[in-house]
């Protein structure tokens, strides 16, 4: 049972991953790669430890290593490609796979008896996942301050634009008005001329 574990553990945690850093990256090309290689060439990986005998599946191990190389691959390349291009956030993850990928090496090596130790890929995974809830901490309180400070500005601006409608409104009224008392002046002028007239007329 450990051994069909932790050879299932190791198509998953590749599998795991990749979906993650497609979340955070939303790359098109990478997300294919993903589900082909992560999803679809690990998801195989992982029947295989469940429907055969250990004495089977152990007989396949580099097919396990190749997924874990493969994914590791692409992962850093498109986080490499990104962190380039200026984004702040696939640096940190970049450094955090670091960590994940080192472990995979490591136990790589291991499986092949180049030294002796113990594998160690399970718990770089949990580093690399406690590395990744900081980051999106990170970026979940960044965002919060960001909602707070876009608020204060709103309510800012929403104050500043009735100030001016409230200005604009009283220079109407006031414009209204002056334009009635502008017309009144005009009907009294005009009574007087015909006042005028008359008075003239009955003169005459």
């Amino acid at each position: 049972a450990l051994t069909l574990i932790e050879y299932a553990s190791l198509p998953l945690i590749a599998m795991v991953a990749g979906l993650f850093l497609q979340s955070l990256l939303n790359d098109e090309v990478f997300k294919r790669i993903v589900y082909v290689a992560g999803v679809g060439f690990g998801g195989l990986l992982v029947a295989l430890t469940c429907v055969v005998s250990p004495s089977v599946f152990t007989d396949y191990l580099n097919l396990f290593h190749i997924q874990i190389l493969v994914c590791a691959f692409f992962g850093i390349y498109y986080l490499a490609k990104h962190s380039l291009a200026g984004n702040a956030l696939a640096r940190w993850v970049l450094a955090a796979l670091g960590l994940l990928v080192g472990g995979a090496v490591h136990d790589i090596l291991l499986s092949n008896q180049v030294f002796v130790s113990q594998y160690i890929a399970s718990y770089s995974f949990i580093g690399f996942m406690l590395l990744q809830s900081a980051i999106l901490s990170g970026r979940a309180a960044k965002a919060y301050r960001q909602s707070e400070h876009l608020s204060k500005n709103l309510q800012k601006e929403v104050e500043a634009q009735t100030h001016v409608l409230k200005e604009h409104a009283e220079e109407a009224d006031t414009s209204r008005r002056e334009a009635l008392r502008q017309k009144a002046h005009a009907e009294m002028a005009k009574l007087e001329a015909e006042d005028l007239r008359t008075a003239a007329e009955s003169q005459a």
